[in-house]
């Protein structure tokens, strides 16, 4: 087995690599299978080719590590190798490929953060990686995400949500699916908002390719102050994910969070086409989501360090 530096002709065979891994890939937003990514989501461009490595057995590429530098540490982006008797090897391999290059550009911290547009996230069942990443040293600063599901059998809006609705009602708000007139104003509320990230295009993509209705809003006189709604692929699947949420600052911790998502199932309900809905976040939310009825069904590593 040789490694070598990642070079344009071996991409088609990164790609069916990435493809044929058994894990989720978080990407556009979403966990979804890798064996769902399509060519153009699993791209080389702007990657320097130097900080590449590629694990070569008999002609066939048996794994591969991508890694940027970024200020003081080098971040391992992408890590895939091939399953099988000689996983431990091809991953162990590459991470040390990794290591000799931090120590001769002289850097000390050694990140692993998958990112877009190739965000590969380490399923925590899945041992052979975990296992092998923590013995290398990769378990500062840990970041987990977690997948969870709801079932949507007989699913009502409770009782006490409707009655925070109400309450809400009675200070002005309003809670109701958007309409195209809304969205001049939904975009207003993304100038003033304190993070929003990727999020707008999230929104927009629902608007455009589904549905405008499926972004539920709440108002407080006709200003935007909150929405929820799923991510745009998967609202018309058997699986749609819920997200993202977003409300304004001064108006948390009024019960708005459960209202809108309360009203953002109704709408899967009624449409009739999935069993449950699907959600993905940070342990700040592991508390909250377990209270409206969701159970975890994956837990992913997000981000790990190790100094050298």
């Amino acid at each position: 087995m040789d490694i070598t530096t990642l070079h344009p002709g071996i991409a088609a065979e990164t790609t069916r690599l990435i493809r044929s891994n058994p894990r989720s890939i978080f990407c556009r937003g979403i966990f979804i299978p890798a064996c769902e990514l399509g060519d153009d989501e699993i791209p080389w461009t702007n990657v320097d080719p130097e900080c590449c490595f590629a694990a070569i057995g008999r002609d066939e590429l048996l794994g591969v590590a991508g890694t940027i530098f970024n200020e003081d540490a080098l971040e391992l982006f992408l890590l895939e190798a091939k399953r099988g008797p000689r996983f431990v090897e091809i991953a162990e391999r590459l991470l040390h490929s990794v290591r000799d290059l931090a120590v001769q550009r002289g850097v000390t911290t050694l990140k692993l953060t998958p990112r877009q547009p190739i965000s590969s996230a380490f399923d925590m069942m899945d041992d052979d990686w975990i296992d092998l990443l923590f013995a290398m040293g990769y378990y500062n600063e840990i970041i987990i995400g977690a997948e969870m599901r709801l079932d949507l059998e007989g699913y009502r809006i409770p009782e006490n949500i409707a009655q925070r609705e109400e309450a809400l009602a009675g200070q002005g708000v309003t809670v109701r699916p958007c309409a195209v007139d809304d969205i001049a104003a939904l975009e207003e509320f993304y100038e003033r908002a304190p993070y929003v990230g990727t999020w707008p295009q999230l929104v927009r993509d629902v608007i455009e390719q589904v549905d405008v209705t499926y972004v539920m809003l709440a108002l407080k006189d006709d200003v935007v102050i909150a929405y929820s709604t799923f991510f745009a692929r998967t609202i018309e699947t058997a699986l749609p994910e819920y997200g993202p949420v977003l409300i304004d600052p001064d108006w948390r911790r009024h019960g708005l969070s459960s209202v809108l998502m309360a009203r953002s199932l109704m709408q899967i309900v009624e449409l009739d086409r999935a069993a449950q809905v699907q959600l993905s976040c940070y342990p700040s939310k592991f508390p909250v989501y377990p209270r409206q009825g969701f159970r975890f069904t994956r837990k992913y590593l997000l981000h790990a360090t190790a100094e050298l």
